[in-house]
């Protein structure tokens, strides 16, 4: 947030504030790809490319094939993905989330196109996060649960607008 607070260009020295800061590009490229596990960067996690609507907060990932493109922990045998949509304004502390569906499958599932669509675009104004969540299961006896380890579970904001 230091870093945001210095991009903040219109405010006198000791007055730069992070509501300013994350207007500019500068400050919204600082937490571009943040990723909120350090242990799970999404680059190590997902290896496919993906495609972020910024009108509708889709994320789009083309022709993924979890068995390639994903990095499964040992033990896994399904995981999810979910999207998130942010509206924030660092300035009156006010925000409004919208998530899409959670799409859960099996890790050695096949090659289909995920798309991970909010429910809606966030109301009010400020600065637009996106986010994506992947987390992962090992099913026993028909019931899935979540791996605790935290090792491979990402939450990672994808873009800034």
């Amino acid at each position: 947030m230091s870093g945001i607070k210095n991009a903040d260009t219109s405010s006198l020295r000791g007055e730069r504030n992070v509501s300013e800061g994350i207007q500019t590009e500068a400050g919204k490229q600082f937490l571009r790809g943040f990723d909120f596990n350090q242990r799970a960067i999404l680059p190590a996690v997902l290896y496919a490319p993906y495609a972020v609507d910024t009108v509708t907060g889709a994320i789009t990932i083309a022709d993924f094939n979890p068995l390639q493109q994903l990095r499964n922990p040992q033990g896994a045998t399904h995981f999810s993905m979910q999207s998130a949509f942010l509206n924030l304004d660092f300035s009156t502390a006010e925000y409004d989330i919208t998530y899409s569906n959670e799409v859960n499958l099996p890790t050695d599932s096949g090659t289909a196109t995920q798309t991970l669509t909010p429910s809606g675009v966030p109301t009010g104004s400020g600065i637009q996060f996106y986010f994506l969540l992947i987390e992962f299961f090992q099913e026993v006896n028909g019931v899935q649960y979540p791996l605790n380890n935290g090792a491979f579970n990402v939450l990672n904001i994808v873009a800034v607008r």
